[in-house]
């Protein structure tokens, strides 16, 4: 379904007379609350286009002239001719390396073109962009990318995409609907089915009886935050700090690059080094986040820009704060007390509002499949139940309706007891380092057979009178990964926003 006429029309009004941001932001989340499934809205001008306020192509709305600053990004106009050798694929064309005004923009974007070539629109790739104040960051290149380094720049135009890249996701739900019951029986089906379907991976379901039997489940019972590498103050900051330390909580495979603190994991040296910044500042503002650049979370985080991959994920943890203190502030009047309390004590809800923030929108897909996982906002319910005794933000109804919190870790666990079975692709990769890419088919197969092993581990237990819970079996087998054992044997690296 299109946007309606009134929706068009306020776009144009705020396109013609404002630059602000966030009037975009509120208009594409109503724009998914009409039902809109589009994928982009992109605003510049489109010079003699007779359709301008139009869907150009597909599903991309097209909206005349906004300039927003550093958000800029660059579109350009080609006839036929200028496109006749640029090799297609279907509608989009990947263009990379372009320089303007001296400054080299290595970030990837997708040019998608309408059916008669007359324009090229740029949105973002599948990879979130590099932030501008980090001009040589740049994306690792997808394998079935088409590439081009250079184009003139006459008759340049400008567009803002306000999302990471996108896939259809449903409509945000407002604060009076209803909770998705069935998220979690839908997290579970889709892993259920990608291990079905699965080629790189095998879940050794003939062991998991036995495996189960020995599983101490009394290790299962959740131990309470660790306060010494985690903020734990006034029920106000505390709630901020880990709603914020969620928004950063990715990037485990730029974790072998991570300045860590002694005798600590990446996540641990993250967690520790906010916790401090809360204990000596106080709190992030929404508006504070919304300002924060890779350099702040550098100096934050104690981290050294001078390493590339580095950079590039201090680039990720910056958008990603950003997006959070640009939600909080459109939606909740930058309280983060009323994010949680739209949840309604309800872990299914509070994962739904997070989604509308790209970076929490976990919902890879395989093979045509929607494999929605969820890992950090499902993370983000358990741990609010720690810190606040399951009381008050931290009361969640629905947290035995978790699953386990799919990462790297917990599936290094379940492959090393040798319930999961990697084919030679994943498993070539971990042994020569490789990270294996985001979205990859092994890479989704890992994290949603895992979902799915632990699930069978947890049918066992139930029906031989020791019941468990999906998120009291991940934290078992979180902690166990911490163990020598498990530490010095190589597990799967992926560049992802995810985990």
């Amino acid at each position: 379904m299109g946007l309606c006429s009134s929706l068009r029309h306020r776009i144009r009004d705020i396109t013609e007379h404002s630059e602000s941001t966030d009037a975009i932001h509120r208009l594409l989340e109503e724009a998914q609350q009409l039902d809109w499934q589009g994928g982009h809205i992109l605003l510049g001008d489109h010079g003699n286009d007779k359709r301008r306020g139009q869907q150009l192509v597909g599903d991309h709305l097209c909206v005349d002239g906004l300039h927003l600053g550093r958000s800029k990004l660059l579109l350009r106009e080609r006839s036929k001719e200028d496109c006749s050798s640029i090799p297609r694929k279907k509608d989009h064309i990947q263009l990379r390396g372009y320089q303007r005004r001296g400054r080299s923009e290595s970030d990837q974007f997708i040019y998608a073109c309408d059916q008669g070539w007359e324009s090229v629109v740029a949105s973002l790739a599948k990879r979130p962009y590099a932030s501008h104040d980090d001009k040589d960051c740049g994306n690792p290149q997808s394998e079935d990318s088409i590439h081009t380094d250079s184009f003139h720049e006459d008759r340049v135009r400008f567009l803002y995409h306000p999302t990471q890249p996108w896939h259809p996701v449903k409509p945000m739900m407002s604060e009076k609907t209803a909770p998705p019951a069935d998220l979690f029986d839908h997290i579970r089906a889709a892993c259920r089915s990608v291990a079905d379907r699965a080629d790189h991976v095998t879940i050794r379901a003939e062991r998991i009886g036995a495996y189960a039997a020995e599983l101490q489940t009394e290790d299962a019972d959740l131990p309470p935050i660790d306060a010494d590498r985690h903020f734990i103050g006034n029920p106000e900051n505390t709630l901020a700090y880990f709603v914020t330390l969620s928004a950063i909580n990715f990037g485990s495979g730029y974790f072998p690059y991570l300045a860590k603190r002694h005798g600590m994991s990446g996540y641990y040296t993250i967690a520790s080094t906010l916790a401090d910044r809360y204990r000596r500042l106080g709190s992030l503002s929404a508006s504070q986040l919304r300002a924060m650049t890779s350099r702040d979370c550098a100096q934050m985080l104690g981290q050294d820009l001078h390493s590339f991959p580095i950079r590039e994920l201090m680039s990720l943890f910056a958008r990603s704060l950003n997006d959070l203190g640009k939600h909080l502030e459109t939606r909740f009047e930058g309280r983060f007390e009323s994010l949680v309390e739209a949840a309604d004590r309800s872990a299914a809800r509070l994962v739904d509002l997070l989604s509308v923030q790209p970076f929490f929108r976990d919902v890879p897909s395989y093979r045509g499949l929607a494999v929605p996982l969820y890992k950090r906002s499902q993370l983000l319910a358990s741990d609010l139940a720690l810190a606040f005794g399951g009381d008050g933000p931290g009361r969640f109804d629905d947290l035995d309706r978790l699953t386990i919190f799919a990462d790297n870790l917990v599936t290094h666990v379940l492959r090393i007891d040798g319930l999961l079975d990697y084919s030679d692709t994943p498993a070539m990769a971990i042994d020569t380092e490789e990270p294996i890419r985001a979205g990859a088919d092994e890479e989704i197969e890992i994290r949603a057979c895992a979902v799915h092993c632990v699930e069978l581990i947890r049918d066992v237990l139930t029906r031989t009178g020791r019941p468990a819970t999906s998120r009291q079996l991940d934290q078992l087998f979180w902690h166990r990964g911490q163990q020598p054992r498990y530490k010095e044997k190589k597990r799967h690296r992926t560049r992802t926003v995810f985990y």
